[in-house]
């Protein structure tokens, strides 16, 4: 049997929530995963989803994380790396 992550092309598992992300398969018939198109999808939106968690957590915290997150994030948002997210 292939890998839950495999077959929806959701190599992190993101879960189902209320956000529409790109690559989003039209039909989803996983009742607690997304399913997208393509692997490069999934990637991407696993990529998202931990910069949201991760890096949004330090954020505007005072310590060594809170500089590094908000250099992180500055960088992305420069980029285009956050446009457009989910």
């Amino acid at each position: 049997m292939i890998a839950r992550g495999i077959r929806n092309n959701n190599p992190l598992n993101v879960r189902r929530s209320k956000d529409k992300w790109q690559g989003m398969k039209a039909l989803q018939t996983d009742a607690s995963f997304v399913q997208f198109e393509t692997m490069a999808y999934g990637w991407r939106a696993a990529f998202v989803s931990t910069e949201r968690g991760f890096f949004g957590r330090y954020k505007h915290q005072t310590s060594d994380y809170g500089y590094w997150g908000d250099l992180i994030f500055e960088v992305l948002t420069a980029y285009g790396c956050l446009q457009g997210c989910p």
